[in-house]
């Protein structure tokens, strides 16, 4: 093993994030800022809560549950396309 090599190698390993460019169309780029605006979060925060956020919905969809929102004596059933 060449010196060095195997601290790159765990250092590569600790990796705990990752860079993404995303494109986003007028919809999702307001949608994006009102989340930072409303929860005063960074867009990368706002980012990645969504994305477990619909990781975690589209599991449940993909086993066959409802995902429903519930409110002020309204149900109301989501549909992911």
């Amino acid at each position: 093993m060449v010196k060095g090599s195997r601290k790159r190698l765990c250092m590569k390993s600790q990796k705990s994030a990752e860079r993404v460019n995303v494109y986003l169309d007028s919809k999702a780029r307001r949608a994006l800022q009102d989340l930072v605006e409303r929860n005063g979060m960074t867009k990368t925060e706002a980012v990645s809560k969504a994305i477990v956020a619909y990781a975690y919905l589209d599991e449940r969809v993909q086993c066959g549950l409802d995902v429903v929102v519930r409110g002020d004596g309204h149900e109301q059933l989501l549909r992911f396309l």
